[in-house]
């Protein structure tokens, strides 16, 4: 990963610590990009969804010429991409998004007098059995796995869940305090001994090729014949919603002397990875009490919500 995919902003709210990738501007064409209100707004918009600047010209009630023009001038300064292409009457649409969920300018170097001090968290027995192997003061304790934001694997996808390895690892931080070292890494980049370590893998088996591998081994798993629709092996039921998600502890399969473990969170879609990170780290104590229908397996099925309606996840429901 380059230095600029290592940038992340966060955000404190009510105690408790939010982030998100960011993109640095590195130049004044990228500041300027900024500059406008307009230019501000259509971001949000299509941060909301990917869409094209006929659809957008409709949402934000300017003049379709208007779109162009200032799509264009963020499109040149690196702060939109094209995500999808569709046929829509007999030519084709391109579809943007922005590259990144926050934007920043930075004037200096980062010093080691800045960074975050983690406030702990009061853990009762139940929640430090889930999150033992990863609270140990060895360095680093586990690996977090996400999937590379590259083409690759089989299915040749690109992972967008890259934010939520640092939403993670601060997490576990507010767990141990500063002591917590946790090693973030592509699925690309995983070599044959970091497969035994302590492993927490991020996104489905589409986007991170190690939750492709071990797909078939889980308790709770993705059917890729029938688009990736989770079946659980524990109650025999089937989850076809995009905002589903699988939040699961198992021993790592990995691993034939049995010693490490793994943590799974992951999607049908990013939305339903998204519902996971917020179970693990929002709502662990609920995770901590097993599966509905065998309460000895720590295994979850988890559906994302979004309460007011902004077209964000930010609540989680548990359906076993």
């Amino acid at each position: 990963m380059s230095s600029e995919d290592q940038v992340y902003v966060v955000e404190n709210r009510d105690g408790s610590l939010f982030s998100t990738r960011a993109k640095v501007i590195p130049d004044a064409e990228g500041i300027a990009a900024l500059s406008n209100a307009l230019r501000i707004t259509i971001l949000r918009e299509l941060w909301k969804r990917p869409m094209c600047p006929r659809d957008l010209a409709k949402s934000l009630g300017v003049d379709e010429r208007k779109i162009y023009y200032h799509m264009k001038v963020l499109e040149d300064a690196g702060l939109v991409k094209i995500v999808d292409v569709k046929e829509r009457k007999g030519t084709l649409a391109k579809y943007y998004a922005p590259v990144a969920s926050a934007f920043v300018i930075k004037i200096g170097a980062l010093s080691e007098d800045k960074q975050i001090k983690m406030p702990m968290r009061a853990l009762d027995e139940a929640t430090k059995k889930l999150f033992n192997e990863y609270l140990s003061h060895q360095q680093p304790c586990a690996i977090i796995v996400v999937g590379s934001p590259d083409v690759h694997g089989p299915f040749r996808s690109q992972a967008k869940d890259g934010h939520y390895a640092a939403e993670l690892a601060f997490f576990l931080g507010s767990l141990l305090g500063d002591s917590c070292k946790i090693s973030i890494k592509l699925d690309t980049e995983i070599r044959t001994e970091d497969l035994t370590r302590n492993l927490i893998l991020i996104g489905g088996p589409r986007v991170n090729t190690l939750v492709h591998r071990i797909n078939e081994k889980i308790p709770l798993r993705f059917d890729l014949s029938r688009d990736g629709c989770i079946i659980s092996t524990i109650s025999g039921k089937v989850y076809y919603e995009d905002e589903c998600g699988v939040v699961m502890k198992i021993r790592n399969p990995f691993d034939p002397d049995g010693r490490t473990s793994m943590m799974v969170l992951a999607g049908k879609r990013h939305w339903g990875t998204r519902a996971a990170i917020l179970a693990i780290t929002k709502r662990y104590r609920e995770v901590v009490k097993g599966n509905f229908y065998n309460p000895s397996i720590c295994a979850r099925v988890v559906r994302g919500i979004d309460e007011d309606s902004d077209g964000i996840i930010d609540e989680v429901e548990f359906l076993e």
